[in-house]
């Protein structure tokens, strides 16, 4: 009898825990769209030669995007390269840098496992473009979009407040998963109890 208790036991604890998500470091929103600039920056670097040692760079970022700002001169300039600051930069090549739009998405939120913590999928995209020009010109746009699941409760980890492009509208907690949950572990433990006091019996 006590065998079967224990087995028992086990199979209403299996349906009462969570299946564990793992998923740990996860890149906040901010530090994905750094990726997202670092991706931009490289394709520009890639139409620029080492004998480019002095250039004007001229940034579109807004009042929202100015964060990027920094990090993209830093990429630029890191290559050995000098900023041109004279009034007549004419004679001089010229990169010019825009930034768009950001947009942050959740997807249907859902549980995993029975009772396990809710989950959301995330989409991250930024758009922009870039030129390059001086003898001759190359204009480019580009769109970077990446999509994964996050646990709901590190959402507000991940979000950063001070920009709100980090942030996005998350959705509602799904009607019967709510509903259900309290009716599987009043029921669970119910179960455990009628089980131990039935063995017990025999």
């Amino acid at each position: 009898p006590n065998k079967v208790l224990v087995k028992l036991l086990v199979i209403v604890s299996v349906v009462m825990l969570p299946c564990g998500y793992l998923n740990s470091q996860t890149e906040t929103n901010l530090d994905m769209y750094y990726k997202f600039i670092d991706s931009a920056v490289q394709n520009v670097n890639n139409n620029l030669t080492p004998s480019d040692t002095l250039i004007v760079v001229d940034l579109h970022l807004g009042t929202v995007y100015n964060v990027f700002g920094n990090r993209i001169m830093n990429e630029i300039l890191g290559q050995n390269r000098r900023l041109y600051k004279g009034e007549r930069d004419a004679d001089y090549l010229r990169v010019t840098f825009v930034v768009d739009n950001t947009s942050v998405s959740y997807g249907d939120m859902f549980r995993d496992g029975v009772l396990g913590r809710y989950l959301v999928p995330r989409t991250i995209t930024l758009t922009g473009n870039y030129s390059v020009s001086f003898q001759d010109y190359t204009f480019d746009n580009f769109e970077y979009t990446k999509t994964d699941t996050v646990r709901v409760d590190e959402i507000s980890e991940l979000e950063n407040p001070s920009f709100i492009f980090t942030q996005g509208k998350l959705p509602s907690e799904p009607f019967f998963s709510s509903l259900l949950e309290p009716v599987i572990t009043v029921g669970a433990a119910a179960a455990a109890i009628i089980l131990f006091f039935t063995v017990r019996s025999k």
